[in-house]
């Protein structure tokens, strides 16, 4: 998308910005997603982990 506009000779401060509320939102959701599935690959290796450690050095794996 392209933007103009008409400004007389002079100093001035043109500030065009983007920012949407639904950014804002895409972004928090983005990062709890992000939290959620790095905090259950911690537990996945954490209970497998618990049951490596767990085994006996006889019993085969089932």
């Amino acid at each position: 998308m392209l933007r103009a506009m008409r400004v007389p000779a002079g100093d001035h401060e043109i500030v065009m910005s983007f920012d949407p509320p639904s950014l804002h939102t895409t972004d928090t959701l983005a990062t709890v997603s992000i939290v959620i599935i790095y905090l259950a690959l911690l537990a996945a290796i954490v209970l497998s982990a618990g049951k490596f450690i767990g085994r006996k050095p006889d019993e085969k794996k089932a």
